[in-house]
């Protein structure tokens, strides 16, 4: 069965599954009143819709509305197990595979863990990865897969379906992805960077539904990157290129970034440079520390360690994080003047692993950027977590699926 033929359907028959499917997201009831009402189609034309829906099993009715009196309302929504999406995230230090139904919802989801702890680092290879999927269509079946969603640390093309660069992650740059998997998949292959999934899936099913201008700023573990939601549309710039946060400088001629230029934030908040930050503190302070009795040698201070210190108030850790959430603070409120987005989005593998980096961006931002502005802005943390991204990435098919 072609799944796709919907997107061969005729625009109102189109219009009201994608109707069908905007309510379930947002956790609303839609009945076939509601449909025709929304729609502005006859009732007649939504019963005929919704019949040749139902019996292509791809949506569902349920009875959970109360009656007002007279026939019980029947809600309609769509059927999560009509089709899966597999969702593939490249990051610095790990891969990501999921399979996600209709809905949203995670099926299952594997790791791997990049072992390299200098960037750029060495993941899965491309010949790799299309194992690891053909294991997974081999237990789910090739009849129901919608789509791949890819999303990648890195710069992309998304109409050609090519990474191009990945300054990060060695073995990837100038790859068609999408036509290579397509081939050897035979579905559609969608492609975009890691914090545009990301800002896609709190847009879809997080805490920026219904929100018209947003901005998503992933601080992962190796890379930084932002997603930008204008008008409740996807912001790429004109060569796929918009919302680069990584290379927003915050220290004038500070490190060497991997981009070329130096004092980029993204060479002072990834975790291997809060860890270096922490070491070189650590060796310079003679005094007492909870964290130097946690380790025999700086050597050995990693993420686990720094959120154990944390936890028991180590001043040295508080104060690298608390400078670190000042850099983020710093580049956030120059993107914050620059959109003046209702909402900023805070996310990714630091943030997760240190929240109290989260105050201080708040106190950064509200300092530095203008009154106007910040009057009207919320920032929050990501209500999706380190999932955002392989959520994302099948939104990158569902979405044109709903188109």
């Amino acid at each position: 069965m072609e799944l796709f033929k919907y997107r061969n359907e005729s625009k109102n028959k189109k219009n009201v599954l994608k109707t069908i499917y905007d309510y379930n997201r947002r956790g609303d009831f839609v009945t076939r009143n509601i449909l025709s009402e929304e729609t502005e189609l006859s009732f007649a034309t939504i019963i005929r819709f919704v019949t040749e829906l139902l019996a292509d099993e791809i949506i569902e009715e349920f009875d959970e509305l109360e009656s007002t009196g007279g026939r019980k309302p029947i809600s309609l929504r769509i059927n999560p197990n009509y089709a899966y999406v597999i969702s593939v995230d490249i990051g610095t230090f790990s891969v990501k595979i999921a399979v996600v139904k209709m809905n949203g919802e995670l099926i299952q989801k594997q790791i791997f863990p990049v072992k390299d702890n200098c960037v750029p680092t060495k993941g899965l290879s491309i010949d790799e990865l299309c194992v690891k999927l053909e294991d997974i269509i081999a237990e789910y079946g090739d009849e129901r897969l919608l789509g791949i969603g890819v999303g990648v640390s890195g710069m992309v093309n998304c109409k050609e379906g090519r990474i191009i660069f990945c300054p990060n992650i060695r073995g990837w740059d100038n790859i068609l992805i999408c036509s290579l998997l397509e081939e050897k998949f035979n579905v559609p292959v969608f492609l975009d960077t890691s914090p545009r999934c990301m800002a896609l899936a709190e847009q879809w099913f997080g805490i920026g539904q219904n929100v018209n201008n947003q901005i998503f700023a992933s601080f992962g573990y190796g890379s930084i990157g932002s997603g930008i939601i204008i008008e409740s549309k996807l912001f790429r710039g004109s060569g796929d290129f918009a919302g680069e946060l990584g290379h927003v400088q915050v220290v004038s001629e500070g490190f060497l970034c991997t981009c070329g230029n130096r004092g980029c934030i993204e060479g002072y908040v990834t975790l291997p440079m809060i860890v270096m930050a922490i070491q070189d503190a650590v060796n310079e302070n003679i005094g007492f520390s909870p964290i130097k009795l946690m380790v025999d040698s700086t050597n050995d201070i990693n993420k686990d360690i720094i959120v154990k210190a944390l936890d028991e108030g180590d001043k040295i850790a508080g104060n690298i994080i608390a400078e670190t959430g000042r850099f983020m603070g710093v580049a956030l409120a120059d993107m914050a003047n620059l959109f003046n987005p209702d909402l900023i989005v805070l996310g990714g593998g630091v943030i997760e692993s240190f929240p109290q980096l989260i105050d201080e961006v708040k106190r950064t931002i509200k300092k530095r950027s203008l009154v106007t502005i910040q009057r009207n802005l919320m920032i929050e943390k990501s209500a999706l977590g380190l999932d955002a991204s392989i959520i994302g990435g099948a939104i990158l098919v569902l979405q044109e699926f709903f188109s």
